[in-house]
């Protein structure tokens, strides 16, 4: 347990921790409509931003995510209850 001043830092600080700059797979999976911190960290933390549908309701696909997008992720930010949003994921989706 990492304790931290805000969301917003722990977000951040898991993508500088977690991304290889170096590797060659860069891509950090985040929901659409996504929380702002998320695209930030992927590009400071020299990842690029990709983006997952969420339905009306905040219930993610992964399961439509490609496999090309699987094989080029190296984070992937899931969110419960989401933000912008506000809604929470179904036992179905988690």
């Amino acid at each position: 347990m990492l304790p931290v001043n805000g969301t917003r830092e722990g977000l951040f600080a898991i993508a500088q921790c977690v991304v290889d700059r170096t590797a060659s797979r860069h891509d950090v999976l985040m929901p659409n409509p996504f929380y702002q911190i998320y695209e930030g960290a992927a590009l400071l933390a020299g990842g690029t931003p990709a983006f997952y549908a969420i339905s009306d309701d905040a219930d993610a696909d992964l399961e439509a995510i490609d496999e090309a997008s699987w094989n080029r992720c190296w984070l992937i930010y899931v969110c419960s209850p989401g933000n912008p949003t506000g809604a929470t994921l179904s036992s179905a989706a988690l």
